[in-house]
């Protein structure tokens, strides 16, 4: 009876795919975890693809774990010469010390098919005994399948671009964290622009500020965060400046996704900090709905994800400085104008003194009345 049973087993038809997707569902559930990686002093967190032997598994990803199953050394070499060019993916070549994993896995979807499919109340006590033992079997087998997958990715090699990659880490998970994020400082090649500066949604307001002071009345303990943000916000700068030289108008959503693709891949509250730097030192300007953008709303409305598509960015007109610093003090002296009001841009400025002069003005006409 029991080898009957188990010829009936190895006659059930399966294809490639059922074997892949029980080795994909080990691969995901006690080795992979999560399809995210943190990367860098920001810890940002990118999303990432799973491919079996340049298969896609699941959705598109800006970057790809490529996991090879094959053994043989030309399989290898297939493999490594798949990965050369695509430089959105890192390939793993799982470790060759266990050759019957795949036959293993095999035969634990067939017998697991087989149980499903078998009613065990038409079957005599014998065959009832033992198809018993196989349901205590399969436990026990995918528990060793666990392990094994393990340790192939614990004992595999990491290619890419076509190179071995050196990686340091034992743990599987870790291994393949640390494969991950080697693939994250090879594509995105701008992403050290930011240095080791961690940034923060809940800080642009401040940023704004300090970048809109100047001299002694700049904000304490913000020099090293300014001196940080010059070189990422002279390249987002230089990217708003050929938008307008080729006739189109970014947005705030352009940059966003111009600087979260590759090769920057910038946290958001990074890309938001540079945008609000740019804006406090008025070297670029923010419309929305057709007017300028308020310093009092500039940090709310940036961090709005459904308004980010609606403000516009432009490069302000050079404006005289000394002509804009007589304005200052003619808004300060005679419309006795807050320094809040009288540092704004030189346009916001204009329209706050000619609100103030328009205000004056309607005074003088009711005292003569």
């Amino acid at each position: 009876e029991e080898q009957d049973i188990e010829q009936e087993i190895k006659n059930i038809d399966i294809d490639h795919t059922s074997v892949v997707g029980e080795f994909k569902d080990i691969l995901l559930n006690d080795v992979i975890g999560r399809l995210k990686v943190q990367y860098g002093p920001q810890k940002k967190v990118f999303d990432f693809g799973l491919r079996i032997d340049q298969v896609q598994q699941g959705v598109q990803r800006p970057i790809w774990l490529d996991v090879s199953t094959a053994l043989d050394p030309g399989g290898r070499e297939d493999a490594r010469r798949a990965g050369m060019g695509a430089r959105d993916t890192i390939t793993l070549l799982l470790g060759q010390d266990d050759s019957t994993l795949f036959e293993d896995i095999q035969m634990y979807v067939k017998t697991t098919t087989y149980l499903r499919r078998t009613d065990t109340g038409n079957q005599s006590e014998t065959r009832q005994r033992i198809i018993a033992g196989k349901r205590t079997a399969q436990e026990r087998l995918y528990r060793e399948l666990r392990t094994r997958v393990g340790n192939a990715v614990k004992t595999g090699m990491f290619v890419y671009n076509g190179e071995t990659m050196d990686v340091q880490s034992s743990d599987p998970q870790s291994r393949i964290i640390e494969g991950l994020q080697t693939l994250i400082g090879r594509y995105y090649t701008n992403f050290p622009m930011l240095g080791g500066v961690r940034y923060e949604e809940s800080g642009l307001a401040a940023i704004i500020a300090d970048a809109a002071a100047s001299g002694p009345e700049s904000l304490p303990g913000t020099d090293a965060v300014r001196n940080q943000l010059d070189g990422p916000a002279e390249d987002v700068l230089s990217f708003v400046t050929r938008e307008h030289t080729n006739n189109v108008t970014p947005t705030v959503r352009t940059i966003m996704t111009r600087y979260d693709a590759p090769p920057y891949g910038w946290p958001f509250a990074a890309i938001l900090a540079c945008i609000g730097y740019l804006y406090g030192s008025e070297r670029i300007e923010l419309n929305i709905d057709g007017r300028p953008v308020q310093r009092t709303e500039a940090a709310q409305l940036l961090r709005n994800t459904k308004k980010q598509e609606s403000i516009v960015v432009s490069v302000p007109k050079v404006y005289d400085p000394v002509r804009v610093k007589k304005l200052r003090d003619f808004a300060k002296d005679f419309l006795d104008m807050p320094n809040t009001d009288s540092s704004s841009a030189p346009m916001e400025l204009a329209e706050k003194v000619k609100d103030g002069l328009l205000s004056e003005a309607e005074k003088l006409r009711r005292m003569r009345t």
